[in-house]
């Protein structure tokens, strides 16, 4: 049905990429900085080899197509498609599946701004967002692990003439990406290069077997962490999979020595970017006189799922509440007495430090007065001034050669 063939060629601007004005997208709720924009030269690239491969034509008489856009950080994808669609009168239906809520309010918050109606399926599973698909454009993910369980779930699930392609910046694409596609699909290649950028497309899926199972959620076997033997559930999107992150690691150390097994805990503890629920499960089975539930939460759909499944795996699923949430958002304001987190400082393959400001910000929000935020992060950011700033008096507590564990008090 496609002429993978035209890859071989350089793809030009098409209608769709040149009528849209990407400038107009906002990055917000998300931290925005110079250097962060809401889309990339992928996203372009990746709109116009769908339109040299006529994935977006009814050539054959069909007048609805169902596209689907994974990854689409911003709606730089999914927007341009429904802007086309409406100007032109098509038929077409533009489902947009994002691991990240913050990202999903992003793209809700852009298309309102352009006067179109939301793509997000925030309520619906991957398989269901991509049952039926007939093009399925996908930015790359970082992680190679979060593109197999979407190139999985598009073989389950999407339809038997279904064109994946995945385009990425150049020097982030590996042949593994092939190799992983190449599991799912009969033919797959490469485009040509555009502003340090490339495609990547995949057609002709493979029969799965009756039996497949599969590949997700991984689950690891215990792992020792302050002698405690945890179990570590994994998703492809999930933070550091079913490994225990070295600075989760040198924090719940940290605090194993600082607490002891006398310390008194309030009700309830916030695990804050739960990650795969390391922390969550390990704090119910250290500390035998805290009788409270950890309130973890995470922006991220498959930290959530993971943090549950991990807390299954260690019979501590009654202690362990999962919440999807934004810098927790619906929490109320002083409502909590003891917050922990280990902030992320990378948004993709960028390092930035504003997403852990924002955590700092909504932290000092939700802590009561004289609640405390425990905090693990890299040395060399220096955050203790920001902690200071933003929450209350800092105490560093603990330092090795690359992290930092520190006790903020919420300034009354």
């Amino acid at each position: 049905m496609y002429n993978l063939d035209l890859l071989g060629q350089d793809v030009s601007q098409g209608e769709i990429t040149r009528d849209f004005d990407f400038s107009a997208l906002s990055r917000w709720p998300e931290p925005e900085a110079d250097n962060l924009q809401g889309s990339d030269a992928t996203d372009e690239l990746l709109l116009d080899t769908a339109d040299i491969l006529s994935a977006l034509t009814r050539s054959n008489g069909q007048d609805e197509l169902r596209i689907v856009t994974l990854n689409d950080g911003f709606g730089a994808l999914s927007l341009p498609l429904q802007q086309f669609a409406r100007v032109n009168s098509l038929n077409w239906t533009i489902t947009v599946w994002n691991d990240s809520l913050s990202r999903e309010q992003a793209i809700s918050n852009n298309a309102n701004h352009l006067g179109l109606p939301s793509p997000v399926a925030a309520q619906l599973k991957l398989q269901e967002v991509v049952s039926g698909a007939v093009v399925i454009l996908i930015q790359a993910p970082r992680s190679l692990s979060e593109l197999r369980q979407l190139i999985e779930a598009t073989a389950l699930a999407a339809s038997a003439d279904v064109l994946v392609l995945v385009g990425g910046r150049q020097k982030y694409l590996t042949l593994s990406i092939n190799d992983v596609l190449g599991e799912y699909f009969n033919e797959v290649r490469a485009g040509r290069a555009r502003s340090k950028s490339r495609v990547i497309a995949a057609t002709g899926k493979r029969p799965l077997p009756e039996n497949y199972v599969s590949a997700f959620p991984v689950r690891s076997e215990p792992k020792t962490l302050a002698a405690i033997p945890l179990k570590l559930a994994g998703y492809g999107a999930t933070f550091g999979g079913t490994n225990i992150d070295p600075g989760t690691r040198f924090f719940l150390e940290t605090l194993k020595l600082t607490f002891g097994d006398s310390a008194e805990f309030p009700d309830s503890i916030v695990d804050l970017g739960c990650g795969n629920g390391t922390i969550s499960s390990f704090f119910p089975l250290q500390f035998p006189k805290f009788s409270g539930r950890m309130l973890a939460t995470d922006s991220s759909r498959d930290a959530v799922a993971a943090t549950q499944e991990t807390a299954i795996l260690n019979n501590v699923a009654d202690r362990v509440v999962a919440v999807r949430d934004d810098a927790m958002s619906t929490f109320p304001d002083k409502s909590e007495e003891l917050i922990l987190l280990n902030p992320p400082f990378h948004v993709g393959n960028t390092v930035d430090p504003n997403i852990a400001l924002k955590l700092f910000k909504a932290s000092a929000r939700v802590l009561k007065n004289n609640g405390e935020l425990w905090c693990v992060w890299n040395s060399h950011l220096n955050y203790k001034h920001d902690l200071n700033r933003i929450v209350g008096p800092t105490t560093e507590i603990a330092r090795n050669r690359k992290f930092t564990v520190t006790r903020s008090l919420k300034r009354a």
